[in-house]
């Protein structure tokens, strides 16, 4: 990577811009609201370099300055606003990028038998998450994502022995709602109400914190918040609603639809859902993944999100890779695994389609109808992945060396 020359382009790191910005105007400023408000400036400020700031800075063209995520994350990365931009871009981007690096080894981590899966499979995994167009544009643009599913994951793995850890990371995940939320009713699901209890206590410590800093009341606060995810649900995506993007009735409907499907198939599959146990030193069963990869798909679909956030998809992509390699799991034919794999080399090369990169071969004039495509062809595609991910939850055999279902799994 060659930083001096990302250092120089006006729009890397564009959403890493909003946290700082946001972050300088809150410290100076005294207010949660947004910085257009026009709340009186405190100045001067100085900087960890020995810089002194004598005014808020100049809005980049390009870059976002409205925050995007709720309180917790919000005081956690106004550290950075201490930096000046540059430094605390650089910065962020090298965090991104250890996030991106240890991320595929939670995930292998989190599989019922990591072992069984050669050095090559873990290799397919590790570059599969690089190439996928949500990690690349996550690291490109500074989002969150990449912080948050890594906070995800650590929640998955930590929460048998450590609930209070769990509890405060999923707290700050939840930050980024419409990620987080796959893994908060999944734990739901499992019954950790400690869990889910103090990661709400974590939101709603941090709302306080900042109304605190700020001179907004309390619930002026949460109303901001409220709007903002009102706005998100607005905004083009890869979610469903995208699709019908001048119909706000039919946001909501698709995403009550979609919800109440999924609680009818968890009302199908409950009697799975009360017999799946853990087993000695297994963190997550097989049939935890396909929950937990319904989830996550779902959530994509439903709840506003960008191509960035559809990093996710690893998990649905680590799941087939595993089932695939073992027999045992799935009780179906050989065609049927055949057409499994190439279901996996589609939804591979769907998901890390090139973006910005194909205005090298496309003129300017065709780059929106080619993000649109892509967008479009994204969600459908992660329409047939939740089916599949559900259909297969359905496919699991009886239990092997007590891996997952006490009961009778047909029950």
């Amino acid at each position: 990577i060659n930083l001096s020359n990302i250092q120089g382009k006006t729009n890397f790191g564009r959403d890493r811009y909003r946290h700082w910005f946001h972050s300088v105007f809150e410290n100076n400023c005294h207010s949660t609201s947004p910085p257009n408000l026009g709340v009186p400036h405190v100045f001067p400020k100085n900087l960890f370099d020995g810089l002194i700031v004598e005014g808020l800075p100049e809005v980049q063209p390009g870059l976002a300055n409205t925050p995007a995520n709720t309180a917790p994350i919000v005081l956690l990365l106004s550290a950075f606003s201490w930096l000046p931009w540059p430094e605390a871009k650089m910065l962020w981007m090298l965090l991104n990028l250890l996030f991106t690096l240890q991320i595929p080894f939670l995930i292998i981590k989190l599989l019922p038998q990591p072992d069984v899966l050669s050095r090559f499979q873990k290799l397919v995994i590790f570059f599969i998450f690089f190439i996928l167009q949500g990690t690349r544009i996550a690291n490109w643009v500074g989002q969150t994502t990449l912080f948050v599913f890594w906070l995800m994951l650590i929640t998955l793995l930590v929460r048998r022995d450590h609930k209070t850890l769990a509890g405060i990371l999923l707290g700050i995940a939840l930050s980024k709602y419409s990620l987080a939320v796959a893994i908060f009713l999944f734990l739901l699901l499992k019954r950790e109400y400690l869990i889910l209890g103090l990661s709400l206590i974590v939101q709603l410590m941090g709302i306080i914190v900042v109304t605190l800093l700020g001179s907004d009341p309390f619930l002026l606060t949460i109303g901001y918040y409220l709007r903002m995810i009102v706005h998100h649900n607005t905004l083009p995506g890869i979610h469903l609603a995208s699709l019908f993007t001048a119909n706000n009735m039919m946001t909501v409907l698709l995403a009550l639809v979609c919800t109440l499907l999924l609680g009818f198939y968890f009302w199908r599959i409950r009697s799975r859902l009360r017999s799946t146990a853990f087993n000695t030193g297994i963190i997550l069963s097989f049939a935890d993944w396909h929950l937990l990869s319904v989830l996550l798909l779902w959530s994509l679909l439903v709840v506003y999100h960008r191509a960035y956030d559809s990093l996710v998809v690893i998990i649905f992509i680590a799941m087939l890779i595993y089932g695939l390699w073992q027999p045992k799991w799935w009780g179906v034919s050989q065609k049927v695994r055949v057409a499994l794999s190439l279901f996996l080399v589609f939804f591979v090369g769907v998901m890390s389609v090139p973006a910005s990169v194909m205005s090298a071969v496309f003129p300017a004039s065709f780059m929106p109808v080619w993000y649109q495509m892509v967008s479009y062809t994204m969600t459908l595609t992660l329409v047939a992945a939740v089916g599949l991910s559900a259909w297969l939850y359905s496919q699991l055999q009886p239990a092997h060396n007590g891996l997952f279902f006490k009961a009778n799994p047909r029950a």
